[in-house]
């Protein structure tokens, strides 16, 4: 990861406006959402039936646990996308072997909305407040409250502007874009000429930011390589990028040999599009996320590939960090950014030979 993301997220916004611009014409699209992911390098999440029971609304329950167990009030994004469905059941899993109860809320990219449900669970009795904020620049006031409540904050996927948690929890984002990289060299050689097509997410999100510039690096490294269109897609959506595709092809001509997209339903949105156009066979689509979609045209042999960014770790984590917050203890550190601690959770390439070993215990059905 790049270090000092509050001068970074300054200016993301600017940057990635200009250099859409540039490559496509111009958007005039904002917004604000995650990048997605998702892994198989931990014990397996528990089942979404499960999780459903398990997972309290904070709008509505009780945060304080009858039972003594610590209790962890996650706020995230969004519930919209596979990899957060995996990470919550993953971490509500966890949570039931370890004598953590887990309210887990999504704010859908609303940060008015976010910063409600965390005032509502200060009020009702949380012990650790996990915060992915919907809006890293608003949300300082709103996690000082609950450190002046004497509740940890862990925050992830990326940090708060003016406040330093306890603890951040990610993937590194920067290294994923360089894994597709990989991913695509790993398959086209090191000679072979290659126009990419590359899709981050929302202008102005920072783990978009990350990702495409840990492309953009990376391809500068390589001469048979080049960025023909950089294109950012609003709230990382399908469709979008499948709109954005089309237009990618008229541009080029068709000549695009690789699409490097933040997350796998903007992969997957691109494809249909070339699939449309009749050239998908000629493409390679490498996403991120490691979603059950993208894993099942891996198993089929189509030219796919994804990076898994450890949704199923990084549920496990959030209760692995709540329990020694409550208890005092010190937590895993890889490195500090800006003084706030960071552990990053393993990433990994997923090809035909790796997708059983790291999808596995994720999606079992695919491997029956």
């Amino acid at each position: 990861m790049r270090k000092n993301w509050k001068k970074l997220a300054a200016g993301i916004l600017a940057g990635a406006m200009a250099l859409s611009m540039a490559a496509c014409g111009g958007s005039s699209d904002s917004g604000a959402a995650a990048g997605s992911s998702a892994a198989a390098s931990s014990a397996a999440a528990g089942s979404s039936a499960a999780a459903s029971s398990a997972v309290a609304d904070s709008s509505s329950a009780e945060a304080k646990s009858k039972d003594g167990n610590i209790v962890l009030g996650a706020c995230v994004q969004t519930l919209k996308a596979n990899v957060y469905t995996v990470m919550r059941d993953s971490a509500v899993a966890e949570g039931e072997k370890e004598g953590v109860d887990v309210l887990y809320q999504s704010c859908e990219l609303n940060a008015a909305t976010q910063k409600n449900q965390v005032e509502t669970m200060l009020s009702q009795g949380i012990d650790v407040l996990l915060l992915e904020p919907a809006d890293m620049e608003s949300m300082a006031s709103t996690a000082q409250m609950a450190r002046d409540a004497g509740i940890p904050v862990i925050t992830m996927e990326m940090g708060i502007q003016g406040f330093k948690s306890d603890l951040w929890l990610t993937s590194n984002s920067y290294d994923v874009g360089k894994q597709q990289v990989e991913a695509l060299l790993n398959e086209i050689g090191e000679d072979t000429k290659a126009n990419i097509v590359l899709f981050p997410g929302t202008v102005g999100d920072f783990v978009a930011e990350e990702i495409s510039q840990g492309v953009r690096d990376a391809v500068a490294e390589h001469d048979n390589l080049t960025i023909v269109v950089d294109q950012a897609v609003p709230e990382w959506d399908r469709q979008k990028a499948m709109n954005l595709m089309e237009d990618a092809i008229v541009q080029t001509g068709g000549d695009i040999q690789a699409v490097l997209a933040n997350n796998d339903n903007m992969a997957l949105g691109a494809r249909k599009a070339a699939e449309n156009a009749g050239i998908a066979d000629d493409i390679w689509f490498i996403g991120a996320d490691n979603d059950e979609e993208m894993d099942q045209a891996i198993i089929d042999g189509k030219k796919m590939r994804t990076i898994d960014k450890g949704a199923v770790e990084q549920g496990r984590r959030m209760i692995e960090v709540t329990k020694k917050l409550v208890a005092g203890e010190d937590v895993t550190v890889d490195e500090e950014v800006d003084g706030v601690p960071v552990w990053y959770t393993p990433t990994a390439i997923v090809t035909p030979d790796t997708v059983e070993e790291i999808s596995g215990p994720k999606f079992p059905n695919l491997f029956k």
